[in-house]
């Protein structure tokens, strides 16, 4: 009998795929500016929501 993992496993295993075939082939320099860049795009995410939340009581 197969037993299912829980849907949070895989999205977690198709975002490491995901994130897999994007940095495949990049040196270790490149790959910092990546998660640098993605780190920045979150920030500036999480910044807007919580302006939105701020201003209209989200």
């Amino acid at each position: 009998m197969m037993s299912h993992e829980p849907k949070c496993v895989t999205w977690k295993r198709l975002g490491a795929k995901k994130v897999m075939s994007q940095i495949s082939g990049f040196t270790q320099v490149q790959e910092l500016d990546f998660w640098r860049k993605q780190t920045d795009k979150l920030k500036k995410l999480q910044q807007k929501i919580k302006q939105c939340q701020k201003h209209y009581n989200c």
